[in-house]
Formats: C-alpha cells, structure tokens, sequence
C-alpha cells in the first residue's frame, strides 16, 4: 500500500521494476523518466490515478511495460509501448 515515491527516479541504473499487486495509489511521479535505463516497467493492478507521465515514451530501453489494471489511470497520447486499458 501507498504511493510511488518521488524519488523512484533516482535509480537510473535500475533495469527492471516490478511492483504489481500492491495497492499503490495516487499519481505516478514524472521522475519516473529518470529510470533512463529501464527494460521492464510492471506497475499493474494497483489503483495509480491520473495522467500516465508522457516521458515513459522516452525511455529508449523500455521493451516491458504493463499498466493495466490500474482504474483510475489516464493515457493521453501515450505511445504504444504499454500495456494498458486506460480511460
């Protein structure tokens, strides 16, 4: 439970992130985009709300990423690289 801290995006050397199923709630964090080096992002079936941040479409190394399963979860114009079922 809880939400996806600011600072997650400190870790630009992480290449996977899998944090599926765990009640997360509120906005995910535009610092985000500093997970520069990021292959997988797993975020789904949690309750995230709001806009998807637009930089995930500018991680070069993303091949993964699941957000499905999130309700509240908005994707304007997000790229085809996740997996969603957005509003």
């Amino acid at each position: 439970t809880g939400t996806l801290p600011y600072s997650i995006g400190n870790f630009s050397l992480l290449l996977q992130l899998s944090l599926s199923n765990n009640q997360l709630s509120g906005a995910i964090p535009d610092s985000i985009g500093g997970l520069g080096q990021v292959v997988a992002l797993n975020l789904s079936h949690n309750n995230f709300s709001g806009n998807v941040p637009l930089i995930i479409k500018h991680l070069a190394n993303l091949e993964v990423c699941d957000l499905s399963s999130n309700p509240g979860l908005k994707c304007p114009n997000l790229v085809r690289k996740c997996k969603t079922d957005c509003q």
